[in-house]
């Protein structure tokens, strides 16, 4: 039995006369990868793979502090702007349509909540992230594109 040869051949020249040439699919097939490119690819796959994990890591204590910032920023501005609108709303609108006018205590019972807490507390995390995520991205993306 003798040895094929593992290197890139032709297809045509395993074409008898009047045979019908391969089609692309029939070629590839036919086509022999040397096994030194095979660990060649594999290997520069591998180091692509490991240099995005690598800068995963590093780059992920950057992203963590970017959100913290955003989430820090927010938690003070978020709660500011939604005490606002709220007082707004109780004292103007909703007195003029009920037609009755809130005490303190009331009034601070109805703005905070525990589930509006718990929202506001969601929103700001939620929109810190997508605010860090797309400030993470503008900062790194050339590191995850190559």
């Amino acid at each position: 039995m003798e040895r094929e040869i593992d290197v890139i051949r032709t297809p045509q020249d395993d074409l008898w006369y009047g045979e019908v040439p391969l089609t692309e699919a029939e070629r590839q097939a036919l086509m022999k990868v040397p096994l030194y490119y095979r660990i060649w690819v594999w290997t520069g796959k591998a180091f692509k793979g490991l240099f995005k994990l690598l800068a995963f890591f590093l780059l992920t204590p950057f992203f963590l502090l970017i959100w913290l910032r955003n989430c820090l920023i927010l938690g003070i501005s978020f709660p500011v702007i939604y005490t606002f609108l709220s007082l707004t709303y109780y004292s103007f609108i909703y007195s003029s349509i009920h037609h009755e006018w809130l005490s303190h205590d009331e009034l601070t019972a109805r703005i905070f909540m525990e589930w509006k807490v718990w929202f506001l507390i969601g929103a700001v995390i939620i929109v810190g992230f997508c605010a860090a995520a797309y400030d993470f991205k503008d900062k790194c993306l050339d590191i995850w594109h190559f």
